[in-house]
Formats: C-alpha cells, structure tokens, sequence
C-alpha cells in the first residue's frame, strides 16, 4: 500500500511541475515519467528515512527488470538493487544483482566500480566465517545433488574472489582474486580448489606481488592435499615443492608475511612427510620379520632426526622405545 501511494505522489508530483502537455486537442494528459527520473526516485528511496524505505527502492528497481529496461537503464536498475541488498547485509543477493549490472560494453570506469563492491562483499563474507551464507547456493554431494544445506559465507567469499578475476582479468584486482580465493578454499580444507586456485594465479600473473605470496601458500596446499589423502609427497610434485619454496624464501629475506608463509608451509610438509613415513614404518612392523624390524627401527629414527618437532615424531619415538 505504501509503495503504491508512493508512486502516485511522484506522478503527481511530476504533474504539478509542468511535466504536462496539451496535444491537437488541447486535452491535458500527464506524461510518464522518465526511466531516469524513476531511479532517480528510487536512488532517493534507498537513503531515506534512515534506511527504512529501502524496500520500495527495490521494488521499483525490480518493477523496472521487469518490465524490460534495456542497456544503460536495465545494468543501473541492477545497481541500484544490488546496492540496496548490501545495505541491508544480504551479501549474495547483491553479489547476484552485481554481476547482471556489468556493463556490456566495456566501460573501466563502472567495471572498476563494481569489482570495488564485490571486493568488499567478499571480505564482509570472510569475516563471517564458516557459518551459512544467507540465500547463497545449497551445498552439493559428490554426485551433484543438492543437499540441505547452503554453502558458507567462506565459499562464498572464494566465489566472489574468483568472480573479480573473471569479470576485469587485465584489471589491477584480477591477481587478488586468486589469492584471496585460493586462501578461503584452504582455510575450508578443499585443497583441490585451493591448488587449482593458486596454479591459475602463478602461471597466468607470474609477474605479480600476489604470486610472490602465493609460492608458499601452494606448498603448504600441496602438503595438507597429501596429507588428507594418506600420502607424502613424492616424485614430480617433491620437485615442484623444492623449487616454490626456494622462490618463496628468497622473497621472504624482506618480508614478515613471507617468512610465517614459508614457515607455514614447511610445518606441513614435515607434518605430511613425517606421517607418511610413520605408516611406512608401522607396515614394516607388522610384517614382524628382523628385516622389516630393522627397516622399521631405520624409518623411526629418520622421523625422529628430520622431522624432530612433528607428532609423528613422538609416535616413532614411542614405537622404537617398544622395539628395543
């Protein structure tokens, strides 16, 4: 009912101010008003009252999609709804009205504009967490099917971090899409997207500050997906580890942030080689041969002198201890 006498006051209004005129016949009619003059008037709505008309900002803004605005007319009414679902903290649904508001024909100006926002959409996601992302898509099982419930605002925020790298991926942001997204992944423990994440951001911007950061992360990734897969890290991917580590630590000689990366990262490798190891040692016992024993007493003692600060090795040091 208020929106409805809302729109009779500006019609009104647009009467009384002369938007009028008398054709062959000389009967007044009043003219319709503008598409601009009706987000003008929705612009007005979302700031209005503190804030407590926003709702009829979007029903205008949604009345004008649905009517078929075009171009320029049809990207704004898609602004002006994706900024009112930010003001009232509905993050997905203005990352959704966001991405239908880019222009069609590239403009940096808006598009540098919008990537700003979904920037900061995904950072208010970050520091909500793991908890559910409100009207953000239902999580999926291994085969597809949706299940009861929605992703986290993490997941969400990683979505939105990729989508900057996608919708200006020469813009001066496109790098720490990656990066940002990569890190969400990691933080969820879904370090296949995590690792795709951070190859893409290597090989596509090698060049840039974010792949300086990223070498060490991606060791670490690299660490935690074996690890969770009950492996080490062995072969071409150990090759791979050695050379981003010795990129990372010749970065890190200048850089704090840097050096608590490589230290991360080599705390999970050692983590991932010690209890890889540790499995290796432990099969050996249960063979229960004096060769695979002293195969067994070997691996324990490897674990224990390289990987000194590691759970696995106060495990082997237990094992030995029972096999002396």
């Amino acid at each position: 009912m208020r929106f409805a006498v809302y729109i009779f006051s500006v019609l009104f209004a647009l009467f009384v101010s002369g938007i009028v005129y008398a054709d062959s016949t000389n009967v007044r009619k009043v003219q319709e008003p503008s598409q601009k003059q009706i987000y003008l008037s929705a612009k007005r709505l979302e700031l209005a009252e503190g804030g407590a008309r926003i709702d009829d900002a979007k029903a205008i803004y949604r009345m004008a999609i649905h009517n078929g605005a075009q171009g320029f007319e049809l990207e704004e009414a898609y602004m002006g709804l994706a900024r009112c679902e930010f003001r009232q903290g509905n993050y997905w649904s203005a990352f959704e009205a966001l991405e239908s508001s880019f222009p069609k024909q590239f403009d940096q100006d808006g598009v540098a504009l919008r990537i700003k926002m979904e920037l900061d959409l995904a950072g208010r996601l970050v520091r909500m967490g793991k908890r559910e992302a409100t009207g953000a898509p239902f999580k999926k099982d291994k085969n597809g099917n949706m299940l009861p419930d929605r992703i986290s605002c993490l997941e969400a925020a990683a979505i939105i971090y990729k989508a900057v790298t996608f919708n200006d991926p020469k813009g001066p942001y496109a790098p720490r899409g990656l990066l940002m997204s990569g890190r969400c992944y990691s933080e969820l423990g879904m370090y296949k997207l995590s690792e795709d994440e951070y190859r893409h951001l290597v090989e596509t911007y090698p060049e840039s500050v974010e792949t300086e950061k990223a070498q060490a992360e991606l060791v670490e990734v690299l660490a935690k997906k074996s690890s969770a897969a009950d492996k080490g890290i062995e072969g071409e991917v150990q090759d791979e580890v050695q050379d981003r580590l010795l990129q990372a630590k010749a970065g890190a000689k200048n850089s704090p942030e840097l050096a608590e990366s490589v230290e991360r990262a080599n705390a999970a490798l050692a983590d991932t080689q010690s209890k890889s190891m540790l499995d290796k040692a432990e099969f050996y016992i249960s063979r229960g041969n004096s060769k695979s024993i002293s195969a067994a007493k070997f691996l324990l003692n490897d674990i224990i002198n390289r990987f000194p600060n590691t759970a696995a090795a106060k495990s082997a040091a237990e094992k030995l201890e029972k096999l002396q």
